[in-house]
């Protein structure tokens, strides 16, 4: 139960989750709440602060209790249960009493638990480390829980796919708007801004309406992200926010494909500052699957995310990769001149 130690580190800064909107995309689309409390459990994890582990999504008040702490701890690292207040978890079938402690087994009081860390005879909270000794003072004698793994359940068939003919339309109709691929898009005036206003919500209505026959085909869920992108540049109210959401997705359902990653890398580096760690991360993840022709777009893309860092350095590292393979690149050869002048 490593995993679930170092999620706890990971996880000790994080502050609980405050945002203009909280959003996801299931089955049955895109879904927008302004308040986490609203958000089922089972889409906690689905939320954007969870997947990018910036923020914790739920509220102080619903973890009184350590429960929802200890839940999503044991979510993320891959032991997911349906969520069990503290009060329940004595007569749960996911948690067994025992005598002796190990790691990451469970504290329990009657109205409070908490992950156990041997190591320092700790107990891991949503606020920090606390003493045990200093816990059984205050709640009395600890009873001891481990987590039973259950058993697999059944796989789910595999996701119909969209047909290719349909996903290679949906992407021509999305390379048509080209002036709209980046930010701030290349248009020339008004005019031509709401023209491609129009071609947009046409080419995003038919890629909704395929969704909804084809609701877990990742790369179509892909290209939903890349044009509601392309709607964030273009000014569409709600699109970056259904543009992350479905990208998000897109990577849950196609963990090792390089694409969602991209894109969504893209769409942190157009954003505002405050991404720029995001957008690396993405990019870095991209690396990882990446094929050879994806190289160039995804070190120019995270050049820049750690240049708006401010790490020069391993800005001008990275650039120099994609000049080493490409030293014809007149245009990486002067953004390295940028990055060594320090300015945009």
């Amino acid at each position: 139960m490593g995993i679930i130690l170092s999620l706890i580190l990971f996880f000790a800064s994080a502050s609980f989750s405050f945002a203009a909107s909280f959003h996801w995309v299931d089955r049955e689309g895109f879904h927008s709440v302004d308040q986490v409390t609203k958000v089922p459990l089972e889409h906690r994890k689905d939320l954007p602060m969870a997947r990018s582990r910036t923020a914790l999504p739920f509220t102080e008040e619903e973890d009184r209790d350590g429960a929802m702490y200890v839940w999503f701890i044991f979510g993320q690292s891959g032991f997911a249960y349906p969520y069990i207040p503290a009060r329940d978890i004595p007569k749960s079938l996911v948690f067994k009493r025992v005598e002796t402690p190990q790691v990451a087994n469970i504290a329990w009081w009657k109205g409070f638990v908490a992950l156990y860390d041997g190591r320092k005879a700790t107990l891991a909270t949503v606020r920090g480390e606390v003493s045990l000794k200093a816990m059984e003072r205050k709640r009395g004698p600890v009873a001891w829980y481990r987590f039973e793994v259950p058993p697999p359940l059944k796989k789910s068939p595999a996701a119909e796919k969209a047909p290719q003919g349909a996903l290679k339309s949906a992407d021509d109709a999305l390379l048509h708007l080209g002036g709209a691929a980046t930010f701030p898009p290349q248009v020339k005036d008004d005019a031509e801004r709401g023209l491609l206003r129009t071609e947009w919500q046409k080419a995003v209505a038919n890629l909704e309406a395929l969704r909804r026959k084809y609701p877990d085909d990742p790369q179509l869920l892909r290209l939903l992200g890349a044009g509601y992108r392309m709607g964030y540049n273009l000014d569409m109210p709600g699109a970056w926010d259904r543009a992350e959401a479905y990208l998000l997705r897109a990577e849950e359902l196609a963990a090792d494909a390089p694409e969602p990653y991209i894109s969504l890398g893209i769409l942190y580096a157009d954003s505002a500052a405050e991404y720029a760690e995001l957008a690396e991360k993405q990019f870095q993840m991209a690396l990882r699957y990446a094929r050879t022709e994806q190289l160039p777009q995804i070190w120019w893309g995270l050049a820049l995310a750690l240049y708006n860092q401010g790490k020069v350095k391993e800005a001008v590292a990275t650039i120099d990769r994609l000049i080493a393979r490409y030293p014809e690149d007149a245009k990486a050869r002067k953004l390295r001149e940028t990055f060594l002048k320090g300015k945009q």
